[in-house]
């Protein structure tokens, strides 16, 4: 008689289910490794070259890399301080290598711009594209004021992740922060791949009667997003990750720290993903579906966690892995 399913779920030696050695890597660990494969399976669709080679050799030895010290790091039983950073670091210069590599993967990818449909569909929706009509309120002050803003996205996508690695930190909310924010980010680099734009600010700067009225700080953001991806308008991940740190500050709220928090990243939330409209960098349908990946994202932390550990409990792991 064939044995229950959860039996041959089961190592005869061991009593421990098969795919408990999958367990051991961070469910965020997980989604930045699955996204550097589709990043370099995404690059095959491209006729080869030496330099689209390169890429992909880069992005699946850095999945080979994450997985080989995930698995590494988190084998260590009784870890010390040391080895309990190195984990929460571990992911973050794979994701910054992907990243380099963007604005060379979404062309191979998909050379096409979606710049038209999306104004279209903003059109269609809303009847008017924002960053047109309200053209006529932009000034020199309103201008460096966002474009200071809109600059201030990376101090607060830097710190909040930074801050879970150098000080003292609940495991659990670490761990939501860490697979919300990672989700964000890596759904929404694959999202660039099938909807690639550049945005109003170019794709409709005829339709403007000039450009913004910008001084040095203005200068200074445009500089800066000339080293970026180029086409990642959809979603918009400023409207994402703010929009998520803003939530979980509220969400998280028993915490002091977070606490005190909540007003400012919320403030600063509406003033970043106000900017990214007026200064032409997205639509307003990349916005609206930035804020639907970063509740999507915050809702998957509160479920795939504590399943997880599930999960690892009953596979005999340690349960807090974090």
């Amino acid at each position: 008689m064939d044995p229950a399913p959860a039996e041959r779920l089961m190592d005869a030696a061991t009593g421990r289910p098969r795919w408990r050695a999958l367990l051991v890597v961070a469910p965020h660990e997980w989604v930045v490794a699955i996204y550097l494969v589709l990043l370099a399976v995404s690059c095959t669709s491209a006729p080869p070259t030496p330099e689209r080679n390169r890429i992909v050799l880069t992005l699946l030895g850095c999945m080979i890399a994450l997985l080989a010290s995930s698995f590494a790091l988190r084998s260590v039983r009784d870890a010390g301080l040391l080895v309990r950073g190195l984990r929460r670091f571990a992911v973050i210069p794979f994701v910054m290598v992907a990243y380099s590599q963007l604005g060379a993967v979404v062309p191979l990818a998909n050379p096409a711009l979606l710049d038209m449909p999306l104004f279209q569909l903003d059109l269609l929706l809303f009847r008017v594209e924002p960053a047109l009509a309200w053209e006529s309120w932009n000034n020199l002050l309103l201008i460096e004021w966002l474009s200071l803003w809109y600059s201030s996205y990376w101090l607060f996508v830097a710190a909040f992740p930074l801050a879970q690695v150098f000080f003292p930190v609940d495991g659990r909310r670490a761990a939501r922060l860490a697979l919300s924010i990672l989700v964000i980010t890596c759904i929404g680099h694959l999202l660039y791949l099938v909807v690639p734009g550049v945005g109003p600010v170019y794709a409709l700067k005829d339709k403007f009667a000039g450009p913004l009225p910008g001084g040095p700080i203005h200068a200074m953001m445009m500089k800066v997003a000339s080293n970026g991806a180029q086409r990642d308008i959809f979603p918009s991940l400023h409207t994402a990750h703010m929009l998520f740190l803003a939530l979980f500050c509220w969400r998280e709220s028993e915490s002091r720290v977070y606490r005190f928090l909540r007003w400012p990243v919320t403030i600063a939330a509406a003033h970043i993903i106000t900017a990214t409209i007026v200064l032409r960098w997205h639509y307003v349908i990349d916005v609206i579906a930035g804020a639907l990946l970063a509740y999507l994202s915050f809702k998957l932390a509160h479920w795939l966690n504590p399943w997880w550990e599930r999960r690892r409990a009953a596979a005999g792991l340690p349960e807090t892995w974090w």
